[in-house]
Order: C-alpha cells, then structure tokens, then sequence
C-alpha cells in the first residue's frame, strides 16, 4: 500500500516540476519582457487589431445584435458538442476492452458528431432566415 502512495505522490511531483520548468521556460520570460515599445504598443497593437477586424464600435442596429448573439451561442453549443466528443474519446481509451465500457463511448461519440451536425444544420436555417429578413428589412434585392 505505501508503494501505491509514494508511486502517486512520485507521478504528482514529476507532474507539477515540469508545469514548473515550462513556466519558467517559457511564461516568464515573456512576462518579463513584456511588448517591445511597451504597454502602449500593446494598446496600438490590440486597436489596429480591432480595426482590421471590423471590431470598431458597438452594434447600435438590432439585426447586428441579434446575429452576434445567435453567433456566439452556436458557438458555445458547437463547443460543448465537442467536449461530449472528446469525452466519448477518453471513455473509449479507458474502456479497457470491456464491451459495456466501449458501447458508453461509442454512444458519446456519436451523439457529440450528431449533435455537431443537427447545429451545423439548424446554423445555416438561421443564417438563411437572418439573411432574408435582413433582405426583407433593408430592400436589399
């Protein structure tokens, strides 16, 4: 039993040294550093990003809110369909061959890849009647 714990207590140490050396190797410096011209370049940096994005200004028109919140909420769902994915991928890689273990993944793995296409699907309906209505709205052709 002490050999369980210490071969635990090992692995955790392992673990959190390299969470360590990465971050010192890699986090830190960066930090450290910091942007070449310094915190004003980085508030340039993120505005001409922002711009060239097409970020500039809130939406005032309730087509655009609309759509930034339909947008993001697929976006959400998608992830979430992703997550049950990955889910079914590690009980599929723990099943350890037993049958009842590996029919669970499986069920996860298909209804994540379901799910990814009921909202692909449901995302172009939307984008379509938005489309249409923003067409309709605006007397666009």
């Amino acid at each position: 039993m002490n050999h369980i714990k210490n071969y635990k207590f090992t692995k955790w140490l392992i673990t959190f040294m390299l969470c360590l050396m990465l971050n010192l190797c890699f986090v830190l410096p960066s930090l450290a550093t910091g942007p070449p011209g310094g915190s004003d370049a980085m508030v340039n940096g993120i505005e001409v990003t922002a711009i060239s994005a097409d970020l500039v200004g809130t939406p005032t028109d309730f087509n655009q809110i609309a759509g930034g919140i339909v947008n993001y909420s697929f976006g959400i769902i998608a992830l979430v369909f992703v997550l049950v994915i990955m889910i079914g991928g590690y009980f599929l890689m723990s099943a350890s061959g037993k049958e009842e273990n590996v029919a669970k993944a499986k069920a996860f793995i298909i209804n994540g890849v379901s799910g990814l296409i009921v909202i692909m699907v449901i995302y172009a309906l939307v984008y379509v009647v938005m489309f249409s209505l923003n067409n309709a709205i605006n007397g666009a052709g």
